[in-house]
């Protein structure tokens, strides 16, 4: 698996959660709403169907911690509220679909 193949995860996540992440944004939250507002609806369903893609083809936590980090370039860790990288991105994805829909 390469981050080439993520064009749209690599912006999304390398950009919005970055090693200084918390410098930019408050919370999680706070970081996918400015990457939903600056995204069209089409740049939005594409990230969406890279996060199904990346799920669908990774299947260890520690493989998918992995590449999140080191390939995608995400600080993001998640807390207990999300539990796994698998449970957060699945989270990002139901969110990403919701504001397509809406937009």
């Amino acid at each position: 698996m390469r981050a080439r193949a993520f064009p749209q995860l690599t912006q999304f996540l390398g950009g919005y959660f970055h090693e200084d992440w918390r410098a930019e944004f408050p919370d999680e939250p706070a970081a996918v709403h400015s990457f939903v507002t600056a995204t069209s609806r089409a740049g939005l369903m594409r990230t969406r169907a890279e996060l199904w893609r990346l799920l669908d083809s990774t299947r260890g936590e520690s493989g998918l911690r992995h590449f999140v980090a080191s390939d995608l370039g995400s600080a993001f860790e998640p807390g207990p509220e999300f539990g796994s990288m698998r449970t957060w991105l699945k989270s990002l994805e139901r969110r990403l679909g919701r504001a397509a829909a809406a937009a």
